[in-house]
């Protein structure tokens, strides 16, 4: 639905109006591919979705944003071209953000322990949540596994109402991990939840050159890890408003309506038990 997706992106860059401020915080050191596998419906066993999410840790700091949205801020960054949703579309590939992955995550940021969550939903949801970081990792004695041609060990932890599963190597001694997952003793290579509701593999490790872990600053709403959960929910009332105010046949807003309502399995729950 190429359509839709120069409609939402067209909403987004007229409301951001290039005010948004883009701050560069740290050198990339190594930017690592992920894969996320989700359910979007949490009462559907059906084919997952994908979306292509990247890691980028730094000297410092690390971001895990999805991929094309890393794309389009280091164009967005560069003050001195003048951007046109072309130039973003030809750089992304015209590729489609799921609801339940539109978020930046900057980890150790301002400070070691912490983490910055944002979400930029659209021009009325735009939020912040700040927390410290400490998961509870039980290691397991024997658990060696060959993934993507690492030696990796397994360990388990309980996070925001799930029970997961990650594989880490001490091959690449850095204790980062997709989303908010870290405080290994290596990389993990690979975490899901005990449904296999949600899975991240790592798929590719870059060392690039010459990029930056670009933080967004905006006016956004601060708010609790729980709290955004439902805030989710209810941004879907203002994509309502602008799939039903569209120009097009009824079968198509039929649709559309459709994959925004099954989207209802965001990654943490409110009931942690």
């Amino acid at each position: 639905m190429r359509w839709l997706n120069i409609v939402l992106i067209a909403v987004i860059l007229s409301a951001k109006g290039f005010a948004q401020e883009y701050l560069i915080i740290d050198t990339v050191q190594y930017s690592f591919m992920y894969e996320y596998s989700f359910q979007r419906d949490s009462l559907s066993k059906g084919t997952p979705s994908f979306q292509s999410m990247m890691l980028q840790v730094g000297q410092q700091f690390s971001r895990f944003s999805p991929h094309r949205d890393i794309v389009a801020d280091s164009i967005l960054c560069d003050k001195t071209k003048k951007v046109s949703i072309n130039d973003v579309l030809a750089a992304t590939g015209n590729s489609k953000i799921s609801n339940l992955c539109k978020y930046n995550i900057y980890k150790d940021y301002p400070s070691k322990g912490s983490a910055v969550f944002t979400s930029f939903l659209n021009r009325n949801d735009r939020y912040i949540v700040k927390q410290k970081l400490a998961f509870d990792w039980n290691i397991a004695s024997e658990s060696d596994t060959i993934i993507m041609g690492y030696q990796c060990n397994m360990a388990t932890t309980f996070f925001a109402g799930r029970l997961y599963k990650a594989w880490f190597t001490q091959q690449i001694p850095l204790p980062e991990g997709p989303y908010k997952f870290g405080g290994l003793p290596g990389l993990i290579v690979k975490i899901s939840d005990s449904k296999n509701q949600h899975v991240f593999l790592l798929t590719g490790i870059y060392k690039p050159v010459n990029a930056s872990i670009i933080y967004k600053s905006e006016s956004f709403i601060p708010i609790s890890a729980e709290k955004y959960v439902a805030a989710l929910e209810q941004s879907k009332n203002y994509a309502r408003d602008l799939i039903m105010g569209l120009n097009i046949a009824e079968e198509q807003k039929a649709k559309a309506l459709y994959n925004l309502n099954i989207e209802n399995n965001f990654i943490e729950k409110t009931n942690k038990k």
